[in-house]
């Protein structure tokens, strides 16, 4: 039978059982620290949305589990031309996480098909320990995606009129519609108004809600004005209105307008033709009147004179 004080492994297992509580302690103290990105609903694939005017916020944290104060100095890379305003060397305490944000603008998103998606990156590298600087650490680095917004925008322009128009005449107005938007669009409606009550649009800028309109393209059509015969001397306001469809179908309102004034002059009196048969009629009679009139003597002269001539002409 082996004693106690004998057995090499139980003097093994004596020697160790001060030192556990001393191994549990140093492995409950935690080490190290971590960078990360406050992802939307926690998943990394899900793309942050860029702003119509191309902005985006992206919070972030560092979370320090040593004991001691570390300094992290941050590098950032932004895709699709954006700048960005983040922090770039910060001093976290020992066993605290703080957060952070980068701030990200001057994105020209009409420059990008709507939805394409590209990867920023955030990385972060630690400088010092409690102030003592660190030769070298490996950094940590996070990325995300950003998402260009699907943006629906339309343009219009009414031409000015060639000039006046006279009442009872016509006159036409060419319309253009250019999607200035970075998705295809179509014009859902259109409306013309006029502030004279004896002034007709005849609204021929249906054509224009036939198709789509690509990112860029313009599709243009005429508006026939006419005034009526009575219609007064006036200058009168004709304004055109369209909506976009894309916007409404995405549940967004986008309407856009333009006016021009036309002026109405009153009719003219007549026809050249007409006139230049009035005038005509007019210098006949006026010749006529102004011939001398042939009078009875004047005829028993002439008769007279014809007889005395045929006497002196007979042997």
């Amino acid at each position: 039978m082996m004693t106690v004080g004998t057995n090499p492994n139980f003097l093994v297992i004596l020697i160790l059982i001060p030192l556990c509580p001393l191994m549990v302690t140093e492995a409950q103290i935690p080490t190290g620290w971590d960078m990360g990105i406050n992802y939307i609903d926690d998943d990394s694939s899900e793309p942050f949305q860029i702003s119509d005017n191309g902005e985006v916020t992206i919070e972030f944290f560092v979370d320090n589990s040593e004991i001691l104060e570390i300094t992290v100095l941050f590098e950032y890379e932004i895709p699709f031309g954006g700048n960005h305003d983040g922090p770039e060397e910060v001093s976290i305490p020992g066993q605290s996480n703080e957060s952070f944000e980068l701030e990200i603008g001057d994105i020209d998103v009409f420059n990008y098909e709507a939805r394409k998606i590209d990867s920023f990156k955030i990385t972060a590298t630690l400088t010092a320990r409690q102030g003592t600087p660190i030769a070298f650490d490996e950094p940590d680095s996070e990325e995300g995606d950003l998402v260009i917004p699907t943006i629906h925008n339309l343009a219009l322009e009414v031409d000015d009129p060639i000039g006046p128009v006279n009442a009872g005449a016509y006159t036409i107005l060419r319309v253009a519609v250019t999607n200035i938007g970075n998705t295809l669009d179509s014009v859902g409606s259109v409306e013309v108004s006029d502030d004279c009550p004896l002034l007709t649009t005849d609204n021929g800028l249906d054509e224009l809600t036939v198709g789509s309109i690509e990112p860029g393209g313009v599709k243009q059509a005429n508006l026939k004005v006419t005034a009526s015969e009575s219609h007064p001397s006036r200058r009168c306001e004709v304004e055109v209105s369209v909506n976009s469809n894309g916007a409404s179908i995405n549940g967004r309102s986008v309407v856009v307008s333009d006016e021009v004034k036309v002026t109405i002059e009153p009719p003219k009196t007549g026809s050249t033709d007409e006139g230049g048969a009035e005038n005509q009629e007019g210098i006949e009679e006026s010749v006529q009147s102004n011939l001398p009139s042939v009078g009875l003597v004047s005829i028993l002269l002439v008769l007279v004179a014809a007889t005395s001539l045929k006497r002196r002409e007979s042997p």
